[in-house]
């Protein structure tokens, strides 16, 4: 049975991360001309979102995904449904998504916050300035925040081809888990407590819903620019 996702929120967090993961070795494979590889890798990134579309047709006679893309197409109600169509909503779903508005009704106190399952995380805006800025006069419990989450970034960066050629921060599920904590939570200073405990809270975190990750990250990049500024 196809679910087709009108709201990010209605897409977790995991899922999307498995989407992405199938949609680059599609790419890959249109790089290479591999067309019926190609087809397989985006039918499988489609099927993480909207279930089993293998009985669907492939492309409707006319379409231009790449035009599609372009002008941010979404499937409107009623409309013939494609594999190809289906990637597209998908991703214009994702990218069209007001991100602003979402991160602006969470900012409590210029922290920003997010109820998940009972429990409320916050990022500290202060921790991500730290992470651009000097460790000196910090405490070691905030050098190992700062050093973990540039690791974490780190690794993300070494793994995702940036096709966009632009400077865009991935967060992997450790990075959420480094930058999202309850109030007054810290980092374990031991690797093995640190990592086994970014590792439960990552696994937590991957039932996030993607409007939720959506606005975190927005809200990221939002305090890294704003101390960029100051240095202007």
């Amino acid at each position: 049975m196809i679910e087709v996702p009108t709201h990010p929120g209605q897409i977790t967090y995991s899922r999307y991360l498995d989407f992405k993961k199938e949609e680059e070795a599609y790419m890959q494979m249109n790089l290479e001309d591999q067309d019926d590889q190609a087809a397989e890798y985006l039918a499988a990134a489609v099927t993480n979102i909207v279930g089993d579309c293998s009985a669907l047709q492939y492309i409707i006679l006319g379409d231009d995904i790449g035009q599609m893309i372009k002008d941010g197409y979404m499937l409107p109600m009623g409309e013939e449904i494609s594999t190809t169509r289906l990637y597209v909503h998908i991703i214009s779903m994702i990218s069209q998504y007001d991100e602003l508005l979402t991160s602006g009704t969470n900012i409590v106190d210029g922290s920003y916050k997010v109820d998940f399952e009972g429990e409320t995380y916050y990022i500290d805006p202060m921790m991500v300035e730290r992470h651009f800025g000097s460790q000196k006069g910090y405490t070691t419990g905030e050098v190992v925040e700062i050093k973990s989450l540039e690791r974490e970034l780190r690794l993300v960066k070494e793994s995702q081809k940036d096709l966009d050629g632009g400077m865009e921060f991935g967060l992997s599920l450790k990075a959420m888990a480094i930058l999202l904590r309850r109030k007054g939570e810290l980092l374990p200073l031991k690797f093995r407590e640190r990592e086994a405990f970014l590792t439960k809270r990552a696994e937590l975190f991957a039932g996030l819903p993607m409007d939720v990750v959506l606005g975190t990250r927005f809200f990221f990049r939002l305090i890294i620019h704003r101390y960029l500024k100051t240095l202007i």
